[in-house]
């Protein structure tokens, strides 16, 4: 797969035109914006090790900017090349955020697969990609990923496969743990402004987002800085009006199109803190939307129409939550007048991932019945016309 961009210069001055922000970085300069003006601020938290408090995983600013830039030495150290391809196979954990900021700054394309993908699903993506790395988990609900990938490392010879381990798991000798690029004795050989001679660019591509796969093998739609952040991401954050002082829970899978929006995307260009959970279940949302004080959740409509009708929701339980941000399809006026009654405003994004989010409803002043009823007006920087069947661009109504 080549790493040429699929956007023309003058598409971005159209989008200029249009009222389009661009910026001139890419996720790692985020990051490392955030952890020089956030520096304590938690950042990250996770329930990869367990959904106990004692068990939560967090990552201040810093911490997770010293994290991803040993990630980064590591994979150069490793002779890994610049420009080349990485697949993760991954539930929701810090290290599926950790991968898209390291590969930004390495000039890496990034393709991040769902856990409930099948072997020929999965063997068909590795194929296609021909990905120089592999980082994944070992196994999730009964599917043995590293077994499919030991099988696709017979055709893809010099793919490096690295494991994510679960606590106490032993790796056998074929891979390597995830845990060994994330050790800061590598600073002992690199210095942190060794990493100004990457230079990156936000026109090339970057990540690589499955489309469709419930039927076959996942397309991946080629995704820049520039179209999928700069212009799709950073409207979406604005206008849903995520904040510094929010803290995200991120209910479904931090692998798709929504996933990188919602918990790579926002935080990095916000500050804000995200909560990525690993295992769904009605009764860990409320869980940790009580105790972590969460102020926004983000997925899809199924998910959290079963949060919302469950024996369980009551409004002390969601006493912090001031915003519901959601794609993929729309949600029931129940469920949404049902937020309403409690405070709760929801915010829809309409799109693809091929395009990305390209209409949402502008929240001040907005009426019940609008956001009832509507998917909204488009976003900054995109041209939605309503067209008949010859292609004739409508007027109103």
């Amino acid at each position: 797969m080549d790493s040429e961009s699929l956007f023309r210069f003058d598409q971005i001055l159209r989008s200029r035109e249009l009222g389009g922000r661009h910026f001139d970085w890419v996720h790692w300069d985020l990051l490392a914006r955030n952890a020089r003006i956030y520096g304590e601020r938690e950042a990250f938290v996770d329930t990869f090790y367990g959904v106990d408090a004692s068990a939560r995983r967090r990552r201040t600013w810093k911490q997770a900017y010293d994290e991803v830039n040993a990630l980064i030495f590591h994979l150069l150290d490793r002779g890994v090349p610049r420009g080349s391809v990485m697949v993760s196979h991954l539930p929701n954990c810090i290290e599926s955020a950790y991968l898209d900021m390291a590969t930004s700054k390495l000039s890496m394309m990034h393709a991040g697969l769902n856990v409930d993908l099948g072997m020929a699903e999965t063997l068909g993506v590795v194929d296609k990609v021909s990905p120089k790395v592999a980082v994944i988990v070992s196994e999730w609900h009964g599917r043995p990923l590293l077994e499919w990938y030991l099988e696709a490392k017979k055709r893809h010879p010099d793919m490096r496969i690295v494991v994510l381990p679960r606590a106490g798991e032993a790796l056998p000798p074929a891979v390597e743990s995830l845990s060994d690029y994330l050790d800061p004795a590598i600073f002992n050989r690199y210095r942190e402004s060794d990493l100004n001679y990457l230079k990156t660019d936000p026109l090339a591509v970057h990540e690589l987002l499955p489309t469709a796969g419930t039927t076959g093998v996942p397309k991946l739609s080629k995704r820049t800085t520039i179209d999928w952040f700069h212009v799709h991401s950073v409207a979406i954050a604005e206008r849903a009006g995520h904040t510094l002082y929010d803290t995200r829970l991120l209910i479904g899978p931090l692998s798709g199109g929504s996933g990188r929006l919602w918990g790579v995307h926002t935080p990095l260009y916000t500050g804000g803190r995200s909560l990525y959970l690993t295992e769904f279940d009605e009764i860990t949302v409320l869980k940790l939307t009580a105790e972590e004080q969460v102020t926004i959740w983000v997925w899809n409509p199924a998910l959290i129409t079963r949060v919302v009708t469950h024996e369980a929701f009551h409004q002390a339980a969601v006493k912090t939550v001031r915003l519901v941000s959601y794609s993929g399809a729309p949600m029931s006026g129940e469920v949404l007048e049902k937020l309403l009654n409690y405070g709760i405003v929801s915010f829809n994004v309409y799109g693809t991932s091929e395009v990305g989010g390209c209409m949402g409803p502008i929240l001040p002043g907005i009426s019940r019945e609008h956001l009832l009823n509507a998917a909204g007006v488009p976003f900054e920087g995109f041209d939605v016309p309503v067209v008949d069947a010859e292609g004739r661009r409508l007027g109103p109504g």
